[in-house]
Order: structure tokens, then sequence, then C-alpha cells
């Protein structure tokens, strides 16, 4: 179940802090009512907030840019309704570009595929393989690049994205990731970019493209997508193509913070990031050390990664894992103290929920798709949409180990509070400023039910039963 609780507007509207409550919980059929906490059988859980203690601060909800733009003929009757909710809804406010690396190549191998000239085994053997476009790194040939994939992606998905999130009054953000699972490329091809100076002048050749064609600069570089699936990388390998790109973009006027080690791994992305960090000036360039979550799951790994995040002064962020919810991210923010976070992709065809979307695309009437969101979406939702960017992590604890609070002070002062609940009980959320709060709330059988306003003097709580 989620609530939240904002204070609302009064004749002191413009000078009223507002705060708000998120509590979570996965428990299918029970109620939550606002008020005394007065249940006979059930122990009081003391919530208590420490705006005095501070953690990170947040900086983005991300997804990969696929909603099958690539793959459905029916995209027009249901991209509107995705990003709608993907930004109005859900609160996203980053996207993951993703470039390939047969980016680099004479031959546009998905435009043939998309055409019917290639099959899909052709392309998919293809489309990590490079050419390279001259024997100078420090010049681009453009026939040697094939931008057709990246821009439908861009014009399709990227730019409306943006355009909402503008719209909403906030800061869209670009993480172009470079992608290269070598493994696929089919025998004889060819792969360059385990050369720094040539990865850095295809990172170049994307960034003029994208400012030359769409004014669009990504705020962002991920160096690499799982380097623990690509043979050619490793930790020093992803350092040096750090110390390159930045050195070679910020001569073009482009300054991005780059995101690594971004392993399948948590135990593999400490010992990657580690290798990175040997090499010059690569940590210096580095705003987040990512990871995903596909294995070497543990709260030693998370502790690890949130004690290099202090020593180098990074931001943390869990950038992958299809199946993750809000238990997973709950931990991410707690124990990694992560301030970007993101399950997967948009959106992708339904009824099958495997969690790797946020929102499901049902085409059984093509030319009126329905939209829904994904079942873990809607916990997700009570962090995404009430914990906004430049939100900073607060101290927050209780006296009952069934109840886990998280608590935000978003930008302008506004309060939001998580809690996470195992089980049943009445809960009294105390520290909070003085002001009348709305409360609402999403369990496994709810979505978003909006409670009846409680009202607290300085020094009140707010109460409820779980």
């Amino acid at each position: 179940m989620a609530m939240r609780i904002h204070t609302k507007e009064s004749s002191r509207a413009n000078r009223c802090a507002l705060a708000m409550l998120v509590v979570s919980l996965v428990l299918p059929g029970l109620a939550l009512s606002a008020g005394a906490a007065d249940a006979e059988d059930r122990a009081l859980a003391i919530v208590t907030i420490d705006p005095d203690t501070t953690f990170q601060t947040i900086t983005s909800w991300e997804a990969t840019a696929w909603m099958a733009q690539d793959s459905s003929s029916n995209f027009a009757n249901y991209s509107a309704d995705v990003l709608d909710m993907a930004v109005e809804e859900l609160g996203l406010t980053r996207l993951r570009l993703e470039v390939r690396a047969g980016i680099e190549n004479p031959e546009d191998y998905w435009t043939q595929y998309q055409t019917g000239v290639v099959n899909y085994t052709f392309w998919r053997s293809h489309r990590y393989t490079t050419t390279n476009d001259d024997a100078d790194p420090d010049h681009i040939e453009w026939s040697g690049f094939q931008f057709s994939e990246l821009d439908n992606t861009v014009e399709k998905v990227v730019l409306p994205f943006m355009a909402r999130v503008r719209a909403a009054g906030g800061e869209p953000l670009i993480n172009l990731n470079y992608v290269a699972f070598t493994s696929q490329n089919g025998a004889g091809t060819e792969y360059i970019h385990d050369n720094f100076d040539e990865y850095a002048e295809m990172m170049l050749a994307t960034f003029i493209h994208l400012d030359g064609n769409y004014s669009l600069v990504p705020n962002y570089v991920e160096v690499l997508l799982e380097p623990d699936n690509v043979a050619q990388w490793n930790g020093y390998t992803i350092g040096n193509a750090i110390v390159a790109t930045q050195a070679r973009l910020a001569a073009h006027g482009y300054n991005p913070g780059f995101i690594a080690p971004s392993n399948t791994n948590m135990g593999g992305a400490i010992t990657y990031f580690d290798q990175l960090a040997t090499v010059s000036g690569a940590v210096e360039a580095l705003s987040e050390l990512s990871y995903h979550r596909y294995g070497g799951v543990t709260d030693a790994n998370l502790g690890a990664i949130d004690a290099r995040r202090v020593s180098y002064g990074l931001n943390t962020s869990m950038l992958e894992h299809m199946g993750s919810g809000y238990e997973d991210l709950h931990d991410d923010l707690t124990l990694a103290n992560c301030s970007s976070w993101a399950q997967y992709t948009l959106a992708g065809p339904g009824p099958g929920d495997n969690g790797g979307v946020y929102f499901l695309i049902d085409e059984t009437d093509p030319s009126d798709p329905v939209v829904s969101m994904a079942w873990r979406t809607k916990f997700l939702r009570q962090y995404f949409a009430f914990v906004r960017p430049g939100a900073v992590r607060i101290g927050a604890g209780s006296d009952d180990a069934n109840i886990e609070p998280l608590a935000f002070i978003n930008p302008g002062g506004k309060f939001a509070v998580v809690l996470k609940s195992n089980g049943a009980g009445t809960y009294s959320v105390r520290g909070l400023p003085a002001g009348t709060y709305g409360l609402t709330y999403t369990t496994s059988s709810s979505y978003a039910v909006d409670l009846p306003d409680v009202t607290i003097g300085l020094g009140g709580a707010v109460s409820g039963s779980i």
C-alpha cells in the first residue's frame, strides 16, 4: 500500500510548507484509515522524522527509451498515453538513450532490417560490429556513421518525453548509454571501440549529430552497458575511455557527467570501479557509480558501493533490473544511498508482466490500444511521483521492525515520508511541520486511494491504521 500526506492551502498558503506521507505496502484487501490510532489489538508504531540528519540527494527516476517504437505498427495510437502516464502520473524525469556500437559503420544495417532487406539473424549478428570510419581517430568521416536507429528513438520517444517533463515544470535528463554486446557479432566481423581514442571519436560524433539535428545535448554518458558481458572491456578500459572522451567532448564545449561501471553483478561493479579508479582523471569525471541487480545482490555489496560513494564524493545509481519493485528500491535508497534508480524500459506489449516495463500495452484492438501500469509500477509511483529531483533524504526511524520509514525534503521544503510495512498495525508519524495533510495509499488491490485530510499542530503527529 502507498499513501501520501500533503498540507492543504490556506490563507497563508504562500508561506505554508507542503508535506507528504507515502505508506507503501503489499497487503491485499487491507484498508488504511487516517486519524487516531485506536486499534485495540495492535501496538502503536512510532515513526520519528529527523530533518537534521541528511543523506543523498535524489537526481532522477529513469527508464530506457523503448516502447516498441521500432516494432509496433500501432505505435502512434498509444505513444502519447504512455508518455503522459510516465511523466504526469509516475514521475519519470530521465531517459536512457542507447547507442549501439554498430553506429560506426558504412552500412545502415538497422534500416536494412526494418525494410526487410536483411533478416533478424543478420541484424543481430551485425548491430554491435564496427568498421572504422578512417584511420585517424581525430577526424570524423561522417559517411562512416549511421544514426537512423538513434534518430528513430529520439524523434518518437526522447523529444516528446522531454517536452512533457518541461511542461510539468521539470528538467528532463538524457543518459546516452553505449551498448556493445560483442558476443553476438558474426564471424569475421570487427570491433574497435575498446581503443579508447576510437571510442571517444564515436561519442563525439554522436554528440555533434544530436546537437546539430535536435539541439539535444545528453546530460550523461553511461560508458558501457553491462561491461561484464563484453569480453574486450574491463574497469581499466572504462577508466581510459572516460578520460579520453571527457577531454574530447570538453574540447568541443560538451561537458556531460559520466556513469559507470553498470555491471550486471553488484560485486563486479565494485571490482570494475576499483579498476577504473586507478586511471588518473577517471573518477574526477565520474558522476555516478552505477550497478545492476542481476547478481551479487547482498547487503554487504550495497554497503561497499555506498562506502565508495562516500570516499570518492560520488552519487550511486541502480539502473536496471527486470523484476525489481519497491522492495529493491527501498534497499537501494537506504543501503547504497542511490540518487538515481531505474527498473528498465518505458513500455512493452502485455499482458505478460515480467517487471521489465513500467507500462503494459494491450493491442487487442489495434486502433485503440490500452495502456496500463504494470503492477510493480503502482508501488514505485509512491516513491517516484512524490520524491522529486533535488529531494534530500533525511533521518527517519521506527520502533517497530515491521515498519521501515524513509523521509525526504523536496525542493521548496515539501516533505515526503515512505513507510514500508510488513503487516497490519497502527502508526504515528512525528516530527512533521504543522499543517493540514492529505493521504493517499496503494495496496495490491487498491491504487492511489485518497483518504480524509489530517490537521496537526506544532509538535503533532499524523496517525493511521493499516
